[in-house]
């Protein structure tokens, strides 16, 4: 991999994990904030300051990299249908012959507030197939992602629901889950 998208796959899952732009932003300037000096400003005083910036540079820094790339008006007319991505969603999971690993993002507990987890947005090229996320794709109640040697299943669930009310099966060619008998 070479150029910008190197860091894709990590920036991805990343994003995936963080749930919404918000949390996604939050948590990069956190980490700039507890573990850079990104935040640190020097007194203009001092002469050849060891760490920081001067006052406003960061910012600076940080608007010129967010104009860097330009805004993208979306047109709806070159999308798409719904229909189309399950149908490549399901033909993806029917072709996958590795190990598979399933993983939850909220573990299902009755005893804990669940987190509201929000579920990515479609996207679609201009020939109208889904751009996968994380490598994945989105169905109708679900959502996955994919590596070499992990697949990953988000499954929206209501609050209250139970471990002991989740039916999960697992065959070499297909996944399903249920809840109390129902898909």
């Amino acid at each position: 991999m070479a150029g910008k998208e190197y860091y894709d796959e990590a920036f991805a899952q990343i994003a995936q994990r963080s749930g919404s732009i918000h949390s996604l932003l939050d948590e990069f300037f956190s980490f700039l904030h507890r573990r850079t000096d990104f935040y640190v400003e020097f007194d203009a005083k001092v002469e050849r300051p060891s760490m920081g910036f001067p006052q406003g540079k960061a910012e600076e820094i940080l608007l010129k990299s967010f104009k860097n790339y330009p805004y993208v008006k979306y047109n709806a007319k070159q999308h798409g249908s719904s229909a189309e991505s399950g149908e490549s969603s399901l033909a993806a999971t029917k072709t996958s012959n590795t190990k598979q690993t399933i993983q939850t993002d909220a573990q299902i507990q009755s005893d804990k507030p669940h987190p509201k987890t929000t579920q990515p947005t479609l996207q679609y090229t201009d020939a109208g197939k889904q751009i996968p996320i994380g490598n994945g794709g989105i169905g109708e109640n679900y959502y996955w992602t994919q590596s070499l040697r992990e697949l990953t299943i988000y499954v929206s669930l209501h609050g209250g629901v139970r471990s002991k009310d989740v039916q999960v099966e697992i065959k070499p060619r297909h996944l399903r889950v249920a809840l109390s008998g129902r898909l």
